[in-house]
């Protein structure tokens, strides 16, 4: 099965929170267009997992576009995670299974976006305080074959907010910048067209578990 499939699995049943919005604009109640939260995506042992993956590999650094690697623009190491690299097969088939619910769940109630599927791996990221882990502004939509394709970014909080300092994501789905939540198994998701980055880590490190959604051009 490849990875354009992942939708189509079927998956158990999952009662997720409530999407959250208190993270947006507290002082004004606003909510942007192009964002949001989800708790409890992935449970603390999940999360443990996850992270325990990345370390027994070690990751490899993070490059941009056809590989080129700048510490100037992003500064972490990240480990693609697929049936192909994961040495767990239960723990790669919970989480297609998790990320299938919960893109179903987020394009159906916020964004709407005709989706068709995840072209590329999953990623698990790490930022060391100790090179100053982080990722400029950017946005996710490139000019490759798969990141033209990219439509909805999904980011998942593995570490414990306790555990680090600095490392926030920061998103720009409309003029005034905003925080995303820190808290452990929270999904954050945004278009992929959305300028975003992360802070560096002044303390500790932050893993984070990223996807991208595909499909057709916005039209």
């Amino acid at each position: 099965m490849g990875p354009a499939d992942r939708l189509d699995l079927p998956v158990p049943a999952f009662r997720p929170a409530p999407l959250r919005d208190e993270a947006v604009y507290p002082a004004s109640g606003l909510r942007p267009a192009g964002f949001a939260a989800l708790d409890g995506v992935f449970d603390d042992a999940l999360c443990d997992a996850l992270i325990a993956a990345f370390d027994a590999v070690g990751g490899h650094t993070a490059s941009l576009v056809k590989g080129v690697q700048s510490a100037g623009i992003r500064r972490s190491r990240v480990l693609w995670f697929d049936a192909d690299s994961s040495p767990d097969p239960d723990l790669t088939a919970a989480v297609d299974r998790r990320m299938a619910e919960v893109t179903a769940l987020l394009n159906r109630t916020r964004f709407g976006f005709a989706l068709d599927g995840f072209d590329e791996a999953f990623q698990i990221a790490r930022y060391d305080a100790e090179i100053a882990g982080g990722y400029i502004r950017h946005v996710d939509r490139g000019e490759g074959p798969r990141a033209r394709r990219r439509k909805l970014g999904i980011s998942i909080q593995l570490s414990a907010p306790e555990t680090y300092d600095g490392g926030d994501l920061i998103l720009e789905p409309q003029a005034v910048p905003i925080t995303g939540p820190r808290r452990r198994g929270t999904a954050i998701a945004f278009p992929s067209y959305v300028v975003h980055e992360v802070t560096p880590v002044t303390r500790g490190c932050r893993y984070s578990f990223v996807a991208w959604v595909h499909g057709p051009g916005f039209v």
